[in-house]
């Protein structure tokens, strides 16, 4: 967050900024970085999750998270340094304590193991999900007549049908594009992040 000051009050630098997207870079790195050690300790990450207090205190703070953030205004919150650090970080502090519940419902729902199909392809979309983030804004179709539509005819029940088949519409191309860009080691390297393969010279 320190870092991300003088690309906001900066000319030049938030220029620069938004020309490689550094302030999402800056918004999302830290859960990238998170999910990267939970990866290598995981271990002691399904041990931290399963226990009942740190379900109890995730659900707390995200109902209390939640509640400041829909009674509260930025102007409310910055009557003092407490509330000020309080708003800089509150974004991150829902967020993880959301994680937090829905890892815990996750891991306790058989419905969502990786032995039954559903479980399968929820697995694979998650272990492909950078390539998703990476891909999807490509095929994110313009409907602004269904919107026009809803606003005046409204309907819950309508609106996530459609919200729906978008989503599994737009994953689905974004995997197939993925799976293709994968065929290619250099590609892969670049635009998604895998490894080069090691050579060895067997001479």
């Amino acid at each position: 967050y320190l870092i991300e000051i003088p690309f906001n009050n900066i000319q030049f630098l938030v220029k620069v900024g938004n020309a490689f997207c550094l302030h999402q870079l800056f918004i999302y790195f830290h859960y990238f970085s998170i999910g990267y050690i939970f990866a290598c300790c995981k271990e002691t990450f399904n041990e931290l999750i399963n226990k009942e207090l740190v379900t109890v205190i995730s659900i707390f703070v995200f109902i209390l998270a939640l509640y400041i953030k829909c009674n509260y205004t930025d102007e409310e919150l910055a009557t003092s340094i407490p509330l000020k650090i309080y708003r800089a970080i509150q974004d991150p502090v829902l967020a993880y304590a959301g994680l937090a519940i829905v890892i815990r419902f996750f891991y306790q729902s058989n419905m969502f193991l990786s032995e039954n199909i559903f479980g399968k392809y929820l697995c694979y979309v998650g272990t492909h999900t950078f390539e998703v983030y990476l891909i999807h804004y490509f095929f994110i179709p313009k409907l602004a007549f269904i919107g026009l539509y809803l606003i005046d005819y409204p309907n819950v029940v309508l609106e996530l049908i459609i919200c729906l088949l978008l989503t599994i519409l737009v994953v689905i191309c974004s995997l197939i594009i993925g799976r293709i860009i994968r065929t290619s080691e250099i590609l892969s390297c670049i635009l998604i992040g895998c490894k080069f393969p090691v050579i060895r010279n067997e001479s």
